[in-house]
């Protein structure tokens, strides 16, 4: 499957982010997360790969938890109470935890599973239709476009200079004040940065056509017989999410 078309690829992400967020049971909510953590097997990639890019966002998961028990839950006055049902209590704490970890794990899969380029254009391509009812897409796909491509460009030249500024000046200490402090000298090289970025960025996209009709594409994108195998799945398996939904 790793060679599906890109827009097959995200029809299947559509119907597995909604089948999360349409769960309301526990047991099935671990289960989706043990198959999210196999599919890096399958696939062929790293499972440390997958979880490293959002490692701190896995931090944050008992917090969530433990907020959720607290402030939406009965849990504290049952166990004042010697209730023997506080256990139940955890019920909904625990499935709105293992929700936010699935998509946070799916989405860190998604990101390697479809190529950021092929995404572009597959993006591009599923928002066309829209223009003939007079939805600015090409305002939208730009959006689109510098949240995947610019952003982590920042990201990695953020960490050039800070590596080097490190390397220039060196200090015993790494505290919290003297992050800040570092991230405050580091702004003015990352926005010089960033201007030359943009400017090159703008020409690039004007010169693939993003201002006019005349777009170019890295690949053009067609489908074979086991893209269009795999889309009437995938729509199945969202009308079969929609229907239990109603049912």
């Amino acid at each position: 499957m790793n060679n599906l078309d890109p827009r097959v690829k995200i029809i299947w992400a559509i119907s597995s982010i909604f089948l999360i967020f349409t769960t309301y049971n526990l047991p099935v909510q671990i289960g989706m997360c043990c198959c999210i953590l196999i599919l890096p097997f399958l696939f062929g990639y790293s499972i440390s790969g997958m979880i490293q890019p959002v490692k701190y966002f896995l931090f944050f998961l008992p917090f969530i938890f433990f907020i959720h028990l607290i402030f939406t839950s009965d849990f504290i006055a049952k166990i004042f109470q010697s209730n023997q049902n506080w256990l139940v209590e955890l019920t909904q704490p625990l499935i709105f935890t293992f929700r936010i970890a699935n998509f946070i794990l799916l989405n860190s899969f998604l990101f390697k599973w479809i190529d950021k380029v092929y995404f572009l254009d597959a993006i591009y391509i599923l928002l066309k239709p829209l223009k003939k009812i007079k939805i600015p897409v090409e305002d939208l796909f730009q959006v689109v476009f510098i949240g995947i491509r610019f952003f982590p460009i920042m990201s990695i030249e953020y960490k050039r200079i800070d590596s080097g500024w490190k390397n220039l000046i060196k200090t015993k200490q790494n505290t919290i004040k003297e992050r800040i402090l570092r991230i405050r000298d580091l702004i003015i090289p990352l926005m010089i940065f960033s201007f030359r970025k943009a400017e090159i960025l703008a020409e690039a996209m004007t010169i693939r056509g993003y201002s006019g009709n005349n777009r170019t594409y890295y690949h053009y994108l067609k489908f074979c017989l086991n893209d269009f195998i795999f889309a009437i799945l995938g729509i199945i398996f969202f009308l079969l999410i929609v229907i239990k939904i109603f049912i």
